[in-house]
């Protein structure tokens, strides 16, 4: 009696699992822990990424199935090390629009197989063969400012009251992040272009001034970082263009920062520079022009002084992409020290 009982309960698990193994292939679920795509995703926001959208990417390694863990059973034994890691492919494949918010792996972890890499959300600025320029924070693709509707980006502000302070409270009311520099009023704060009307309503604000890095400022630390060649940083940037495939540069000692990883790490090969004599060497040979296998692309993140993108990593490789950011699916925040659902963000579309 009671084996027919379990019998009854085998085929609608089974049917469950393949069903929810089906909608892991298709879809992916993964929460925002960071504010760097505010105000578009907060912290705590659930989304749904559709791995359709620029078509789906296979497998890299086994462990990226479905249902699998990073570890060999009963052993702290990463499980790439024994199951084999499979060339990329991308079935139906097709570009992102400029302006999409898409989920891709972190490119610089080199010590994992691509789909184990860390997932991070960002916007897509550039396409393979654009030309982007950054010019005192505003972004052009190709000659022409960007269609980002910038009411929705956030920049680093400087407050300066008169003595007041503002309660965390209403910051918080406000989902303003930031923080107090000088006990005599002065603030850092993350806002978007309506907050700083706001602010500078204020009768109890002196001043409210965008912060903005000169020329050079601190380039050691944006890509490429370390250059002797190139003073770029996060409102300085470029021009410069976003290689795709079949694209042929001239390579220089001087520009070999620019393209050294995708040399090296995205297009595997053996590179050498011989800071002697200015000279560099692919494969043992030495080259003068390198033509691109892959495409790329450029991201940014819409809480634009408060991100980590394109500026400081460098070129996005496509087979990172994983897929488009949906939407919101469900949302938690934290109040008073307690975490409650957020309503007004549950299956809020992603622009």
């Amino acid at each position: 009696m009671m084996k027919g009982k379990y019998k009854i309960w085998v085929k609608p698990f089974l049917l469950a699992i393949f069903v929810a193994l089906v909608a892991r292939i298709f879809v992916q679920p993964f929460m925002v822990s960071s504010d760097k795509m505010k105000k578009t995703l907060y912290k705590g926001d659930y989304v749904i990424i559709n791995r359709l959208a620029y078509g789906l990417r296979l497998p890299i390694t086994f462990i990226a199935l479905p249902f699998s863990n990073n570890k060999i059973p009963f052993t702290d034994i990463p499980s790439y090390y024994i199951f084999k890691v499979f060339p990329y492919k991308r079935l139906c494949s097709s570009y992102p629009e400029r302006t999409d918010v898409v989920a891709y792996n972190f490119p610089l972890a080199d010590e994992l197989p691509i789909d184990l890499r860390k997932i991070m959300v960002s916007r897509i600025i550039g396409l393979p063969c654009d030309t982007i320029t950054i010019a005192n924070k505003k972004v052009f693709v190709n000659g022409i400012m960007s269609e980002i509707d910038f009411s929705n980006l956030v920049f680093r502000y400087r407050i300066i009251t008169d003595g007041t302070f503002f309660d965390q409270s209403f910051l918080d009311s406000m989902k303003i992040e930031g923080k107090l520099l000088s006990d005599i009023g002065v603030y850092d704060l993350f806002l978007t272009p309506s907050q700083v009307v706001f602010f500078e309503s204020l009768p109890n604000v002196k001043s409210v001034r965008e912060v903005t890095g000169y020329k050079g400022y601190d380039a050691m630390k944006y890509f490429p970082e370390n250059s002797s060649y190139f003073n770029w940083n996060k409102d300085y940037f470029g021009p410069v263009v976003v290689p795709c495939k079949g694209m042929t540069v001239r390579i220089t000692y001087e520009n070999i920062d620019l393209y050294k990883r995708i040399i090296r790490d995205y297009e595997n090969n053996n590179l050498e520079i011989d800071i002697y004599k200015n000279k560099v060497y692919i494969n043992g040979d030495e080259i003068k022009y390198y033509t691109f296998k892959k495409d790329y692309f450029f991201v940014m993140d819409d809480n634009r002084d408060d991100a980590y993108d394109s500026r400081f990593f460098g070129f996005l490789p496509e087979d990172h992409l994983i897929g488009k950011v949906s939407f919101v699916w469900f949302s938690i925040v934290k109040q008073n020290g307690k975490y409650d659902l957020n309503w007004s963000r549950f299956l809020k579309k992603i622009n």
